[in-house]
């Protein structure tokens, strides 16, 4: 082991040999490797260039003492025992038979069982749970209180089938129904029909987004739901697509072994719209995302990770047009542009462009209130006297993208807010934060802002992610658009209507982890109606 004085040395050692002006070093002994961070992206990139990454030889990334792993059961350390996928572990704790540990290993059993009967049998004990998709990190959620002995409480969940199979929505139905018969109350936010169709009282909100929203349209049975946006999605059948473009040529994937893949082939057509569906871990990340995206680096991929988003950033910025908006209100009030933004030369004196302030006060926690100078605008009254077409900064920031179609003139700016309102973006404001956006808006703010690069290869996790069923055929009419000129245009899907309207589908599984990693099914809709798939089956039910 290192102790703090080689650590000394080292650090003096790599601060005399880089060029680069090195922050701090560090030994981190789970992946023995050192975290080097610079001022400079440059600098940073040239330390990471001579270090190397690989598991600790003591430890094997356990992080465990020696002395800990010693310790067996059944042949099995701890870390062993965490590296299982959970059947595995559910088999190993039956297995242990010494008195004491039995009875320890009887309190694991239902809460690693339960994870199971919630579709996650391919995960281990020792699975991050930063690592975890949405919809994995919500069945964890679920399967923790499925063995809460409490009744009459209020579980409140948001969006409990996102990332999930229409398989796995099915057995999710199962567990939300075990709640309330436990005599509780489920509050469940979707968008997922099949949910909805089960649900004793449907509240819906609307009538539009936005704006437009923040009304109940309805509430009451199933049966009572007529004339909204729900009831035509739930009158709505599946569309296999009967006519699929023509494939004149493929990519290849040779011998793919990224995470669970069985070293596997593949020929993914090009120039047309792709499917990859199959129950979750069953590999359709590891192909596209990661085999595939190695095979071609110049894909435009559109994950669902974060944006960076603050409350400093706002549409307008996120899309790059706001510099095309301060530059002509510029032109056409002779001021300079930072005039014209909250984070310079037009921030309130007051609050500094941040819109509210935190006055101290003693012995309580930190209050924010609204900045009285500006009303929470972010600019100063100088900023605010300019005006372009009888609009200043905030007025034309507070259009909505609807509005904002016909307001401006500029042919970069129009096709921006083009872009938006085609991907069902329409109801926001230009000046909305993006700190303020759901998490399926920010899917959609992020494809809308790859959208305007010129790309031929466009790989998208889960684009149907927290969208309404109204707003499916927006976003297909998007990507039918994209192929029409020429592209290929490859999803990683659950969503039954992305996949029938594809021209190719390819279905990894047969089930996740292990027991996942293969192609069951390569070919067109009405070829996979043919087959006995998890996929097909719902299909030919929709």
């Amino acid at each position: 082991m290192f102790d703090n004085t080689i650590i000394r040395v080292l650090i003096t050692t790599i601060k005399i040999t880089s060029s680069h002006n090195l922050i701090f070093c560090f030994l981190d002994c789970s992946s023995f490797r050192y975290r080097i961070s610079s001022e400079t992206p440059k600098g940073r990139l040239s330390a990471l260039a001579v270090s190397t990454h690989s598991l600790c030889p003591t430890c094997q990334g356990s992080g465990l003492n020696p002395k800990v792993l010693e310790c067996r059961i059944n042949g099995l350390n701890i870390a062993e025992y965490d590296q299982l996928e959970l059947p595995e572990a559910l088999i190993a704790l039956k297995n242990i038979k010494d008195p004491m540990g039995e009875s320890i290993a009887k309190q694991a059993i239902p809460y690693v069982k339960q994870l199971v009967d919630m579709g996650l049998g391919y995960l281990s004990l020792s699975r991050k749970m930063g690592t975890l998709s949405g919809g994995e990190a919500q069945r964890v959620k679920i399967a923790r209180h499925l063995g809460n002995s409490l009744n009459n409480l209020t579980y409140i969940f948001d969006e409990p089938s996102a990332g999930l199979h229409p398989e796995e929505v099915d057995m999710l139905i199962q567990m939300l129904k075990w709640i309330k018969e436990q005599h509780n109350t489920v509050i469940v936010i979707e968008h997922n029909l099949s949910v909805i169709r089960v649900a004793d009282e449907i509240i819906e909100m609307g009538p539009g987004a936005g704006a437009s929203g923040g009304e109940v349209v309805y509430q009451g049975k199933i049966e009572g739901l007529n004339n909204s946006p729900t009831a035509k999605a739930l009158k709505h059948k599946l569309i296999i697509n009967k006519n699929p473009r023509n494939i004149n040529s493929y990519f290849t994937i040779r011998r793919a072994s990224n995470n669970n893949l069985k070293n596997i082939n593949v020929d993914i057509p090009k120039n047309v719209l792709v499917s990859v569906c199959g129950v979750s871990g069953s590999g359709k990340s590891s192909l596209i995302l990661e085999a595939f995206a190695e095979r071609c680096p110049e894909s435009i991929t559109v994950g669902q990770g974060g944006i960076g988003i603050s409350n400093r950033s706002t549409m307008a910025t996120y899309m790059g047009i706001m510099d095309d908006i301060r530059a002509t209100f510029s032109k056409a009030t002779a001021q300079p542009a930072g005039i014209f933004s909250f984070n310079s030369l037009g921030a309130c004196p007051v609050c500094k462009g941040k819109g509210v302030i935190t006055p101290e006060v003693a012995f309580a926690d930190p209050v924010t209130i609204p900045c009285e100078a500006c009303g929470g605008s972010r600019y100063s009254n100088e900023a605010l006297s300019y005006r372009y077409r009888d609009k200043n900064i905030i007025e034309i920031l507070e259009l909505t993208i609807d509005e904002a179609v016909d307001y401006f003139k500029m042919q970069k700016v129009l096709n921006r807010v083009h872009t938006l309102k085609n991907v069902g973006l329409g109801y926001l404001t230009l000046g909305q934060t993006t700190s303020s956006l759901s998490g399926g808006e920010i899917q959609r703010l992020k494809l809308a802002s790859h959208l305007q690069k010129e790309g031929q290869i466009y790989l998208l996790d889960e684009p149907s992610l927290g969208l309404h069923a109204e707003d499916d055929e927006k976003l297909l009419n998007v990507f039918q658009n994209i192929v029409d000129k020429g592209n290929s245009v490859i999803i990683i899907e659950h969503n039954l209507d992305f996949i029938a309207s594809s021209d190719w589908i390819i279905e990894m599984g047969p089930g996740g982890g292990k027991q996942g990693g293969q192609i069951i099914f390569e070919g067109t809709p009405e070829e996979m109606l043919k087959t006995e798939s998890i996929t097909a089956k719902w299909l030919k039910n929709g």
